[in-house]
């Protein structure tokens, strides 16, 4: 995958974690606030993800 494309699955996964958080918040029923939440922290650690595939090792030239 691109690093391009890692940061847009990024962003678009801050997005959702966003949503989510915010359905959380508002939400009067305690399992369904938990489901909210895990799925926030979800998106959050695929975002995390995305942003570790962007950092690239350098790439040693003639390595062998």
């Amino acid at each position: 995958m691109t690093t391009q494309k890692s940061e847009i699955r990024a962003l678009q996964y801050r997005t959702l974690a966003q949503q989510a958080s915010a359905l959380a918040d508002t939400c009067v029923l305690d399992r369904a606030r938990e489901q909210h939440a895990l799925s926030a922290a979800r998106w959050t650690e695929l975002a995390d993800e995305e942003d570790r595939r962007t950092v690239r090792t350098p790439v040693l030239e003639n390595a062998q």
